[in-house]
């Protein structure tokens, strides 16, 4: 009878080991495919990683050119002001050199007047001279 519960007990026993055998093999299967999600995790987070880096570069680089082009605006908009003042003195001096030309102009009309007067004053004294 002993022999016989050693023999139960034997067999329990292997079959026992079997089985765990079994669930360590299901949890070391289990585990290599644990290892295999948290590498492909690793490597979705260094992707998301450079990714960052990239976006983040871009914004600093659009950010600078923001920058620029506000620099730029700003430069317009002082040339843009300077020309005003300039077109508005180029105005003021044209104005001016009108005025002048219409005064000069009525002087050379006065001057043509003159001129005329003493024509004929000429002809006439040179009239009586040669007349005497």
């Amino acid at each position: 009878m002993v022999a016989n519960e050693v023999k139960t007990l034997a067999n329990q026993t292997a079959k026992a080991t079997d089985e765990i055998a079994l669930q360590i093999g299901t949890v070391q299967s289990e585990t290599a495919k644990a290892v295999t999600a948290i590498g492909s995790v690793t490597s979705t987070i260094a992707r998301m990683d450079g990714i960052t880096a990239d976006i983040t570069q871009a914004v600093s680089q659009q950010a600078s050119a923001t920058h620029e082009i506000t620099r730029s605006i700003s430069d317009a908009s002082q040339g843009t002001q300077e020309v005003s003042r300039s077109i508005g003195g180029v105005s003021e001096a044209a104005s001016s050199a009108g005025a002048s030309a219409a005064g000069m102009l009525e002087t050379a009309r006065k001057l043509e007047g003159d001129a005329a007067g003493l024509g004929q004053a000429l002809e006439h004294f040179l009239s009586r001279m040669t007349a005497t």
